[in-house]
Formats: C-alpha cells, structure tokens, sequence
C-alpha cells in the first residue's frame, strides 16, 4: 500500500468510527417557572411516600397529591406547555424504584388538569418507561406521547384522546370506560374485560381493533 492509499483508508476509519459514536444523553435546558416548581414538589412528595410505603395504589392515584394539583390549577393554572417542560425537569429521577409508575400517574393527572385542550408529553429522553401514561383523562383532552411507554396506557380515562408516537406495553384501555386511544407503533395486549365494559375504542396504526 502506498503512503497515499494509506492515508486515504486512515482517513476511511478514522470517519466510520466517529459516524459510528452515540452523542451523550444531555439533559435538556429548560427554563422553570414557580407553577413548575410547585408541581415538582409534589411530585417528590409522592416519590417519597411511595418508596417509604413500598407499595403504590394502582387502581387509584392519592386523594392529597390530586387535590394538591388541582389546588395549583385553580390559583394560577398552567399549561400544556408547562406540562411538556416538566416532563424534561423530571429526567435524572430514574433511579428512584417507583419513578416509572408514579410519574406516569402523575403527568396523566396534570394534562386533566391543564389549561390546554392539547399536552404534548416528550418522553424520549427518559432512561426508563413510564407505566399508566394518560391516567384519568377526561373529556375534552388530547394528550400526544412522544416516545414508548410500558404498562396501563389509559388507566382509568373517562374520555379524551391519547395518540402514542411509540410502542406500548401491556393492559392498554385498563379500567378505561370512554375515550380513544390511538397507537402508532407496536402494543402488547389489550385490557379486553376492562373496556368493554365501557365505550372507550382504541386504534392501531389507523386501524380499529376494539
């Protein structure tokens, strides 16, 4: 090989290898407001609780945190937008044993309560999936999930929308009695019992398969 061929194959390597390199999970900027703020702090009251109880209500969501956000919405309110920048503050919490499940029933009681008809919930970014993703959705919300998420998808929702722009996991529709759910990528199962004993429909890839 001459000294240019050699040359020219190092050069070769050398781009393959860095078009091969995976850029470093940062985490996101994003700018705060007191409403946020106040969110948080309930949200690491119910991870507290959760991890000294060992155990976490799945059929329901606490009575305190739920009045404490609506408490939230009905002095200051906030928004979808809101919504979307706490879910990027909530990276760096996925160690914690409970972050999958009490964050997904904590974001779903939050989009009810936004001010938005429309919250948009980025979750690409976390480490983890997030469990019951749109818990308790109601009439009148449309809640876009960026990313996968695992079990529960639209536990307990009474109406509303929820599209999902990802794969997701197990008992989708539990405990659902109306609304709409729409997947676009792949699902595991279906709470079949659960949703026909209400009116909820659910679609996969345009598709209605209940």
């Amino acid at each position: 090989m001459t000294a240019i061929a050699e040359l020219h194959a190092r050069d070769l390597f050398d781009s393959l290898g860095k078009e091969d390199e995976q850029p470093e999970q940062r985490r996101p900027e994003v700018k705060t407001n007191p409403v946020i703020e106040r969110l948080i702090i309930v949200y690491e009251g119910e991870l507290k609780e959760a991890c000294e109880r060992q155990a976490y209500p799945y059929w329901n969501y606490h009575k305190k945190p739920r009045e404490e956000i609506e408490k939230i919405a009905r002095e200051t309110s906030f928004s979808g937008r809101d919504i979307s920048s706490l879910c990027l503050l909530l990276q760096g919490k996925e160690d914690n044993l409970w972050f999958s499940v009490v964050t997904g029933y904590f974001l779903g009681v939050c989009s009810t309560n936004a001010s938005d008809s429309v919250i948009r919930l980025p979750l690409r970014h976390f480490r983890r999936k997030l469990c019951y993703v749109g818990a308790f959705n109601n009439y009148g919300k449309h809640i876009i999930v960026e990313g996968d998420v695992e079990r529960g998808l639209g536990h307990g929702m009474i109406g509303g929308q929820i599209t999902v722009n990802g794969n997701v996991g197990e008992d989708v529709g539990h405990g659902m009695q109306d609304g709409e759910i729409y997947i676009d990528g792949d699902y595991i199962s279906l709470s079949y019992e659960d949703i026909r004993r209400g009116k909820g429909k659910i679609f996969h890839k345009g598709r209605q398969i209940l």
